[in-house]
């Protein structure tokens, strides 16, 4: 796993503080929306060929299949140590007892005698859950989409995550997709997870909604699938 860099707060200086905090500059979003949309028509166009290429140019990873096997689900788990494993459940238990408590509900009021007016809520059946993996894996990321999903009784999740080197998803990703039921799990990262998961492409990566952490050209290719 790679490791994001250490700061100690009170360390350091006046100056230091302040390009720790910086943004990275935002390119020009014309540009970008052009760049974004050139990918997707690729992917609608070609796709499961498209999104190995795609894999192969921006992860340096040449894949046969996109979608995790179980014996990678396996593999996953032998490596996940068991002090991950507990710190896993426990924050899961979190999140979950968090979004039961602020889960909407169903509403029926008799407004005048025979009228009844309701608000129901029913879960999206098909979504695709992002988890990016750029300067590190986020399985947290994996467990804020994820426990959502499952509270809603969404019966269909896909979850995408960029591949490393070896054509793996991070180990503590998978974990927490097997936690929390999800089976469909996919090696795809960035515009091309993105737009596989909106239009569909042969791996049966599709749905109807994406949920991702806002990352510039995820939000961009998110915008341009979903208007």
């Amino acid at each position: 796993m790679s490791t994001l860099p250490l700061y100690r707060w009170f360390e350091l200086n006046a100056d230091e503080r302040i390009n720790v905090l910086a943004r990275p500059a935002l390119r020009d979003q014309s540009e970008r929306r052009i760049e974004v949309a050139r990918l997707i028509d690729q992917v609608r166009a070609d796709g499961d060929y498209t999104l190995k290429l795609l894999t192969r140019r921006f992860d340096g990873v040449e894949l046969d299949t996109l979608q995790v096997s179980e014996a990678e689900f396996d593999d996953a788990v032998t490596q996940v140590s068991p002090e991950l494993a507990s710190a896993i459940r426990a924050a899961i238990a979190r999140i979950r007892a968090f979004h039961v408590a602020c889960a909407p509900k169903s509403v029926s009021v008799e407004t005048a005698p025979g009228v009844v007016c309701e608000r129901i809520h029913r879960a999206i059946d098909s979504v695709g859950l992002y988890v990016p993996a750029g300067s590190a894996p986020l399985p947290s990321t994996a467990m804020m989409l994820a426990v959502p999903a499952q509270i809603a009784g969404c019966a269909r999740v896909v979850l995408c995550s960029p591949p490393n080197r070896e054509g793996r998803v991070d180990p503590a990703v998978l974990f927490v997709a097997r936690e929390l039921g999800i089976h469909l799990v996919f090696k795809l990262g960035g515009v091309q997870a993105i737009a596989a998961m909106a239009y569909g492409t042969g791996s049966g990566a599709e749905m109807r909604q994406t949920f991702r952490s806002r990352k510039r050209l995820g939000h961009g290719s998110k915008t341009a699938g979903f208007g």
